[in-house]
C-alpha cells in the first residue's frame, strides 16, 4: 500500500517536505493498525534531519514542533528509524521510474533485502550526523556559553585611549594599540615582561578590542536584545549572536562549510566608522589597488558591513594613486551660447558650412576603381543640404562645386568651414577674384564673407560635422560594398 501527495504551492524547504511525508506516514500507518490489527509498526525514513527533529527535545518553530506532536501521538518517536536512499521504495514513486524498469523490480515489491532481518537493520547514529539548523534556536546556548566564559578582555573603552581621529594608516593604529596594551600588560608584571618587535598575536588582539568596543557603543541597543532575549529587526535580519570573546558576529547557513569561523561567522563593523574605513583602505592597498567587488569579497571573509559596496565605493574614490591613473579629466565647461550669424532668421544657404565626406569607391568610365569624395553645404539657419561629387580634394575641384552650389542655392553671404587646406585656398581665391572690377560691381550687395573656425576645435563646426556623420551613415546602409 502506498500514499502520496503533491507539494503545497507555498515554497518549503527540503527538510519541511520530508517532515509532512513523515506526517504523511504517519496517518496511513495508524490507518493500517487500525484496520489490520496489528501488533507493531515500524517508519523508515531517508531524511536524517527529520529523524533527529523527532528523538530531539530541543525547542524548534512553530512549524516543526506542530507537526512532530502529531507525528508521536500517532506513532511515538521510537518507532522510527533511519533508511539509506537506495534502499527507500518510497524514492521509487517520488522520482519515478519507467515501467519497464518497475516490472522487474524488486526494491517496490519486496523491500530491500535486510528488511527480514532485524539484527541487519541500519543502524542511525546522532553523533555522527550534522545537522543544519537556524541562529535563532542556537542564541540560547551561544549566550549561556558567553556569560560562561570569563576569560573575556576588559571592557574598558579603547577609543577613550586612542584617538582614532589622528591616523590614517589601519595597521599604524593597530601597532600604537598593541604598544598600548603590551604597555599596561608589563605593568602588571614584575618579571617576564614581553619586549621585542610585535608578534601577529598581539596585532590580533588589537584588533579585536577596537571591534569589540566599536560594537559596544555602536550596538548597544542590539546587544541588550541579545542578552534580554528580546526582537529587533537587526537581529533577525543578520542572524546575530555573542561569541565567546563578548563580539558581535551574523550568522548563516555555511554552518558545516569547510572554511575559516570567520569567514562562516562574520564580525559586525559599522560602515561610516573611522575604523571602517581605515580597514578598506589597507585591503585596497595591500591588493595592489584592487577594484570595489575585490575588496568587497576580501572584507567579507572577516567582517560584515551593511551596504558593504557603497561604502568601500566611497572610500576607494578618495584614492589618490587610484585617481592619478584611472582619473576622468576635467569636464568640458559648459558651451556658450549660438553665434550671432546661426540664430538671423534669413534666406536659406545665407550662412553655409561646408565640409568634405569621407572617400567614396566607384567605378570610372574603363571600369577602374575610383576615389570620390562628397562635398556638403548645409544652411546654419535651416539646416538644409546640398551635396556635390567632387573626384579629388583640390582647389580647383572645390571651386567647380561651390560655383555649381551657388548656381542653384544662390551666393551664401558667410561660408563658414574648418581650417582645411583646401577651404583655406579657395577663400583666398574668392577674395582676390571678390577685389578684381568686373566682379566687385557683381558682389557689392551680396559679397561674400568666409570664416574659419579656430584651429584644433572641431566642436565649433558641430552642426556640419554631426550632419556629414549622418550622411556617410546612410550611404554605407544603402550602398553597402555596392560601386556606383
Amino acid at each position: 500500500m502506498a500514499k502520496n501527495q503533491v507539494a503545497p504551492i507555498k515554497g518549503m524547504t527540503l527538510p519541511q517536505l520530508e517532515l509532512m511525508a513523515a506526517v504523511l506516514g504517519a496517518h496511513l500507518g495508524r490507518h493500517l493498525l487500525d484496520e489490520l490489527e496489528l501488533e507493531r509498526v515500524v517508519y523508515w525514513s531517508d531524511s536524517q534531519i527529520v529523524i533527529h527533529w523527532l528523538s530531539s527535545e530541543k525547542q524548534q518553530n512553530k512549524f516543526i514542533k506542530n507537526r512532530r506532536k502529531e507525528i508521536n501521538d500517532l506513532t511515538g518517536s521510537k518507532h522510527w528509524r533511519y533508511v539509506p536512499t537506495h534502499s527507500n521504495p518510497a524514492d521509487l514513486q517520488t522520482r519515478g521510474i519507467s515501467a519497464k524498469e518497475f516490472e522487474d523490480n524488486t526494491l517496490w515489491f519486496h523491500g530491500p533485502p535486510w528488511i527480514t532481518q532485524p539484527q541487519s537493520w541500519p543502524v542511525w547514529k546522532e553523533c555522527d550526523t550534522t545537522v543544519l539548523s537556524a541562529i535563532e534556536n542556537t542564541e540560547t546556548e551561544n549566550c549561556s556559553e558567553t556569560a560562561k566564559d570569563k576569560r573575556m578582555e576588559p571592557t574598558s573603552n579603547v577609543m577613550d585611549i586612542v584617538q582614532i581621529e589622528r591616523f590614517n594608516s589601519y595597521q599604524k593604529l593597530l601597532r600604537v594599540t598593541a604598544y598600548v596594551i603590551r604597555f599596561v600588560d608589563n605593568l602588571r608584571k614584575r618579571e617576564d615582561r614581553n619586549q621585542g618587535k610585535l608578534t601577529a598575536g598581539e596585532l590580533q588582539r588589537a584588533a579585536n578590542m577596537w571591534i569589540r568596543d566599536i560594537q559596544h557603543n555602536i550596538y548597544s541597543t542590539e546587544l541588550e536584545c541579545l542578552r534580554s532575549r528580546t526582537q529587533h529587526h537587526l537581529i533577525r535580519q543578520l542572524k546575530l549572536y555573542i561569541d565567546p570573546g563578548n563580539m558581535l558576529r551574523c550568522g548563516g547557513r555555511i554552518n558545516n562549510a569547510p572554511i575559516p569561523t570567520d569567514a562562516k561567522f562574520p564580525l559586525l563593523l559599522p560602515g561610516k566608522h573611522k575604523f571602517t574605513h581605515l580597514l578598506i583602505q589597507d585591503t585596497h592597498q595591500r591588493n595592489c589597488h584592487a577594484g570595489t567587488g575585490t575588496v568587497v569579497t576580501l572584507l567579507r571573509q572577516r567582517v560584515w558591513i551593511p551596504a558593504a559596496r557603497q561604502i568601500v565605493r566611497s572610500v576607494l574614490r578618495k584614492c589618490v594613486s587610484c585617481k592619478k591613473v584611472s582619473g576622468k579629466p576635467y569636464l568640458a565647461p559648459a558651451p556658450p551660447p549660438l553665434p550671432k550669424d546661426r540664430m538671423l532668421d534669413s534666406e536659406p544657404f545665407s550662412v553655409t558650412g561646408v565640409d568634405f565626406t569621407g572617400e567614396l569607391h566607384v567605378k570610372s568610365a574603363n571600369g577602374r576603381d575610383k576615389k570620390v569624395y562628397i562635398c556638403l553645404f548645409t544652411c546654419a539657419n535651416t539646416r538644409a543640404v546640398h551635396l556635390e561629387i567632387v573626384p579629388d580634394l583640390t582647389e580647383e575641384s572645390f571651386l567647380r562645386a561651390f560655383r555649381r552650389f551657388i548656381s542653384r542655392k544662390s551666393l551664401p553671404k558667410i561660408m563658414m568651414s574648418d581650417n582645411a587646406t583646401t577651404f583655406v585656398s579657395a577663400a583666398e581665391n574668392i577674395r582676390r577674384l571678390s577685389q578684381s572690377v568686373a566682379v566687385t560691381d557683381t558682389l557689392c550687395q551680396a559679397g561674400t564673407v568666409w570664416k574659419f573656425i579656430p584651429k584644433r576645435a572641431p566642436w565649433y563646426g558641430g552642426y556640419w560635422e554631426r550632419l556629414t556623420g549622418i550622411t556617410k551613415d546612410c550611404i554605407k546602409k544603402v550602398l553597402g560594398c555596392t560601386y556606383m
